[in-house]
C-alpha cells in the first residue's frame, strides 16, 4: 500500500512539475511574441524611414543639386536612377499586346477546377468539357516581376535601347508610374 501511496505521490509531482513548466513555457511564449510585435513595428517603420530617404528626399537633393551619382567618404556610392512600377489593368488587352509583338509566352494560364478527387481530375484533364461537362475558370496572369522586366527593356529602363515611350502605353491596358530611387552600394 505504501508503494501504490509513493507512486501517486511522484505522479502528483509530475504532474504539477509538468503544468509549472507548460505555464513557464506559456509566459515565454506570451512575452516573446510581444516581443517580436514590438520589433515587427521598427522593421516597418525602419522600412518607412528607408523609403522616405530613398525614393522622396534624396532623389530630390541630389535633383535640386544636379547630381545622378555620388561617392561619399566612406567609398560607398550613392545614385538616383528613374524605376517604373506598373500594374494590368485589362489583361485581355495586355494579351492581345503582348500577342501582338511576339511576347505572349510571358504570360501564364490555368485552369481552376474546384474541388475534385483525384481520379476526377486525370480524367477531366483528358477529355475536360466534353466528358464530364466540367466547366473550368480561364485565368490568365503574369508575374510582377516578368511585367515590370519586360516594360522596363521596352520602355530603355533595362540596358535595352527604348522600343517605345510610357506616353504611348494603353493606359486601358495597364498603369503605371515614374519614381526615383536611391541607392547606397
Amino acid at each position: 500500500m505504501e508503494h501504490l501511496l509513493a507512486e501517486a505521490k511522484e505522479q502528483k509531482e509530475k504532474e504539477t512539475l509538468s503544468l509549472d513548466q507548460i505555464m513557464t513555457y506559456a509566459n515565454k511564449l506570451s512575452v516573446a511574441t510581444a516581443e517580436l510585435k514590438a520589433l515587427e513595428l521598427q522593421v516597418k517603420e525602419k522600412k518607412s524611414e528607408v523609403n522616405q530617404l530613398s525614393q522622396g528626399v534624396l532623389p530630390d537633393a541630389m535633383t535640386e543639386a544636379g547630381l545622378q551619382k555620388l561617392e561619399l567618404a566612406d567609398g560607398s556610392k550613392l545614385e538616383v536612377k528613374e524605376m517604373m512600377s506598373y500594374s494590368v489593368k485589362d489583361m485581355s488587352l495586355l494579351q492581345k499586346f503582348l500577342e501582338e509583338r511576339g511576347d505572349d509566352a510571358l504570360l501564364k494560364t490555368s485552369l481552376e477546377l474546384g474541388k475534385l478527387p483525384s481520379n476526377i481530375v486525370t480524367m477531366v484533364l483528358r477529355t475536360l468539357k466534353d466528358e464530364f461537362s466540367v466547366e473550368a475558370e480561364h485565368k490568365t496572369t503574369i508575374h510582377a516581376a516578368t511585367l515590370k522586366a519586360y516594360f522596363n527593356n521596352l520602355l530603355g529602363l533595362g540596358k535595352q535601347e527604348a522600343e517605345m515611350i510610357a506616353a504611348e502605353l494603353d493606359e486601358d491596358m495597364i498603369s503605371h508610374y515614374s519614381y526615383y530611387k536611391t541607392t547606397v552600394k
